[in-house]
């Protein structure tokens, strides 16, 4: 999986009046490539894995921790609200795309219905994270 190659496209189809630039130096470092990972397995359990609640739960754990790590990054001080408005779409899309290169046999399930839920998922999930209940029901 090309961590950052997908993040790096997810931030292409971003629209935005500025912060371009912000948004991807964000969304390609190390931190980022790894909550990808986890998020993306997490994904892939809660949508096309039945019965996988225990391996949700543990990747949300390490979320959770990621997630943590990476908002005491200095670089992401002063640009909270910026991050929170634009990374979980980030994040969806980069996953949308992993899935669409990695399971390329599925093309028909990835419909703009299951974006906007994708989106939602891991807008409710980035929040959690924050707060600290990142793997709670």
């Amino acid at each position: 999986m090309r961590r950052r190659i997908l993040l790096s496209l997810a931030c292409e189809k971003i629209v935005m009046a500025s912060g371009e630039s912000l948004i991807k130096r964000l969304s390609v470092n190390k931190e980022s490539c790894s909550l990808f990972v986890y998020m993306y397995w997490f994904v892939h359990c809660r949508f096309f894995q039945p019965n996988s609640e225990t391996e949700q739960h543990y990747l949300l754990r390490k979320v959770a921790i990621i997630f943590a790590n990476f908002l005491s990054l200095k670089s992401l001080k002063d640009h909270k609200d910026f991050f929170f408005k634009h990374y979980p779409f980030v994040l969806s899309q980069a996953i949308i795309l992993g899935l669409r290169s990695l399971c390329p046999g599925n093309q028909s399930l990835y419909t703009s219905h299951f974006k906007r839920i994708l989106y939602l998922e891991v807008s409710e999930r980035s929040e959690r994270a924050f707060e600290g209940r990142a793997y709670s029901r």
